[in-house]
C-alpha cells in the first residue's frame, strides 16, 4: 500500500508459480484506489484490519473504508485541525496523522491535528463505534497554546 496527495496504490505480492521454485523475485499487481463516494483526496495514514480492510486517515479528519480497492465508506472522526502549508505551497489540513490497530485486533487508535487520540472498536472487521475520546492537553489547561498535532501513535 502506498498513498499520499491525492493518490491510494494498493499492492499484491505473488508468489512465482511452484514449478519455478528457483526464482528468486516476486511480482507485484498493482491497483490504483477508486475514490468510488467522494472526491480524490490526500490520505496521511492507513491501517489494515484482520478483515482485509484498509482504513485511512485524510486532511479533511475523516475515516475511510476500502474494499477490494475502493473507497466504501468515509466516517467523521477528527476536526481537521488548523491548515499547514506543504512543501509545493499549497495549503491543506493536518487532518489524521495517524491510525494504529491495537493488540487486542478489536481496537483501533486514531490520532488527529485537533489534538485528539479517539478509540473505535473495529470488532466487526470494519470501522464501529467510537468508544472514547481523548485530549492531549485537557482544553481548560490549553490557554494560549496551540493545539498539539499528533503524528504517531504506538500501542
Amino acid at each position: 500500500l502506498t498513498y499520499g496527495q491525492n493518490y491510494i496504490k494498493f499492492f499484491l505480492l505473488q508468489r512465482p508459480p511452484p514449478k519455478k521454485e528457483h526464482m528468486t523475485t516476486w511480482s507485484a499487481k498493482q491497483d490504483a484506489g477508486v475514490f468510488s463516494i467522494s472526491r480524490t483526496h490526500t490520505i496521511f495514514s492507513a491501517c489494515f484490519l484482520p478483515s482485509g480492510i484498509v482504513l485511512t486517515g485524510n486532511a479533511d479528519g475523516a475515516i475511510g473504508s476500502w474494499r477490494n480497492c475502493r473507497l466504501s465508506r468515509l466516517t467523521p472522526a477528527h476536526n481537521p485541525g488548523p491548515m499547514r502549508r506543504r512543501k509545493d505551497g499549497t495549503e491543506s489540513y493536518g487532518g489524521i496523522r495517524c491510525l494504529t490497530l491495537r493488540q487486542d485486533r478489536t481496537t483501533l487508535l486514531s490520532g488527529g491535528s485537533d489534538g485528539y487520540v479517539i478509540t473505535w472498536d473495529v470488532s466487526k472487521g470494519d470501522l464501529g463505534a467510537p468508544l472514547q475520546r481523548i485530549p492531549l492537553v485537557k482544553p481548560e489547561e490549553m490557554g494560549d497554546l496551540k493545539v498539539p498535532s499528533i503524528r504517531g501513535l504506538d500501542c
